[in-house]
């Protein structure tokens, strides 16, 4: 399934970041501390029970009778179906944008709200830290969160590790 609101041809300029003119990003591009909105997903009750299915097929991810009847109270998406929809917006809103290397890690994830059936989440990263990793290269420390739009709950958050491309050398 596509994002909720797919990224423009022409990807917005946001403050603070540079323009998607001048992409690839290469790590000194990246300003820190500065959110990104990545944009919006929508969990569809057909798409939390394909993933399910799929992926991890507990009742309260793939069947709308036992998920009613759990802790939860309906159908919740499992929590790599969050991150795999985050994944995709930080791939949209961001990764195609920089000199990427590849992704090193992650570490921390916080699930601290269940993402449930018809929530519309919004994406959103900012670099925490840029540190040297080779003279070729340096790693980017990105604090990635999912929030609810209906009531601002948080629903995933996530210290990446991406490993970029340094100005001149890459």
């Amino acid at each position: 399934m596509p994002p909720l609101d797919p990224p423009p041809a022409a990807p917005l300029a946001q403050e603070g970041w540079p323009p998607v003119e001048l992409a690839p990003w290469r790590a000194e591009d990246l300003p820190v501390g500065v959110a990104r909105d990545l944009g919006r997903w929508r969990f569809t009750a057909e798409e939390i029970v394909d993933f399910g299915a799929r992926w991890d097929p507990l009742p309260f991810h793939v069947d709308p009778d036992a998920a009613a009847a759990s802790p939860f109270g309906g159908l919740v998406a499992s929590g790599i179906h969050t991150l795999a929809a985050l994944q995709r917006l930080l791939t949209e809103g961001l990764h195609r944008h920089t000199a990427i290397i590849a992704g090193r890690g992650s570490g921390g994830m916080r699930l601290p709200h269940p993402t449930r059936a018809g929530a519309v989440a919004r994406a959103s990263v900012a670099i925490a830290a840029i540190e040297p990793y080779r003279d070729d290269r340096a790693l980017a420390l990105a604090d990635a969160t999912f929030r609810d739009e209906a009531d601002g709950a948080l629903l995933l958050e996530v210290r990446l590790e991406v490993v970029l491309g340094r100005r001149g050398r890459s």
